[in-house]
């Protein structure tokens, strides 16, 4: 893949699909387990962001890394719902704990924000790939 853009919104998907997985292992971890030895609902939210999150950075190492134009490009296209859907799973889909509590301040919010932007670097991505294939077949 020669597409300098493509392969730097690559980059970009990477880092920030590294910093939402490790961010759910440190500093955007959902709340701890209770008194009792019990998990809220948002450690289930948590576990499956980290699981998108990995999944997230296998598709933007392959956006990255691969040496097909055509790869890169269905990579960076499975991103961006991927990316939606991590971003909906923390108080969408698995509901969350009170207002004020850890996992309402920290992992949603800083999720959303990440998930954003790897769907904003994956359509880049997709563009770039997209446009110079349709300028090398106008030639």
């Amino acid at each position: 893949m020669n597409n300098k853009g493509t392969r730097a919104a690559g980059l970009a998907l990477t880092a920030l699909s590294l910093v939402l997985l490790i961010g759910m292992f440190t500093f955007l971890q959902p709340c701890g387990p209770r008194e009792d030895g019990t998990w809220m609902h948002c450690h289930l939210a948590g576990q499956i962001v980290k699981g998108l999150a990995a999944l997230l950075t296998l598709l933007s190492l392959g956006t990255a890394l691969s040496p097909k134009k055509a790869l890169a490009r269905v990579c960076a296209a499975a991103l961006v719902p991927a990316a939606v859907l991590t971003a909906l799973v923390p108080g969408t889909i698995v509901s969350m704990c009170m207002p004020g509590m850890r996992c309402q301040t920290t992992t949603r919010p800083g999720a959303l924000v990440l998930c954003v932007l790897i769907a904003v670097a994956a359509l880049f991505a997709f563009a770039c790939t997209f446009i110079k294939e349709r300028r090398a077949i106008r030639r």
